[in-house]
């Protein structure tokens, strides 16, 4: 006897979007709990220092002596070939162009940690697995009523390539 569903509830990954990375802490019992993106789950993952499941990229501070939160920077968790800065934007319109026409990864070189963000950056991801995001730092804003400390949100353009190929879907001939 076979059995069939009519349910379509199944997820649909998107690949490509907006979406807030924050570097907010949320505390889980004992232990403080921070937010990631897995591009390859479509959502974001809880990720702590002794977590199974990584996601592929996290927001962390960037704070001066007194502890005060002044800037951020991308991290991906066990992966020490990251980051790629392809360019600065001098505005969101220029940076949206060049990444819309940001159609194939040439870099070799990563970083485990990005530089400082900044508006309008436009990163490469490599993910720990050797697939590939584009990146563009649309906003960042600094929220100074966190608990237990302050936090940094971003918001970020990203197309994400799920076959490994350094060629983005979007600049595909007939995709």
């Amino acid at each position: 006897m076979a059995l069939y569903s009519c349910d379509n509830k199944e997820e649909t990954i998107k690949y490509q979007g907006t979406i807030v990375l924050s570097s907010e802490k949320t505390q889980d019992g004992d232990i403080y709990i921070v937010y990631g993106y897995s591009f390859e789950k479509g959502k974001s993952v809880p990720f702590t220092l002794v977590s199974s499941s990584k996601p592929d990229i996290i927001v962390s501070n960037l704070t001066d002596v007194m502890n005060n939160v002044h800037g951020a920077v991308l991290n991906s968790p066990d992966n020490e070939e990251a980051f790629y800065l392809n360019t600065i934007g001098t505005n969101y319109t220029e940076a949206k162009e060049w990444f819309d026409n940001y159609g194939e990864v040439t870099a070799t070189s990563f970083k485990p940690i990005s530089d400082s963000l900044e508006l309008y950056q436009v990163w490469t991801l490599q993910t720990a697995t050797g697939k590939f995001a584009k990146l563009l730092i649309r906003e960042i804003n600094l929220v100074t009523t966190g608990v237990p400390e302050d936090y940094i949100d971003i918001t970020v353009d990203f197309e994400y390539q799920p076959d490994g190929t350094r060629i983005f879907r979007s600049n595909r001939s007939g995709s």
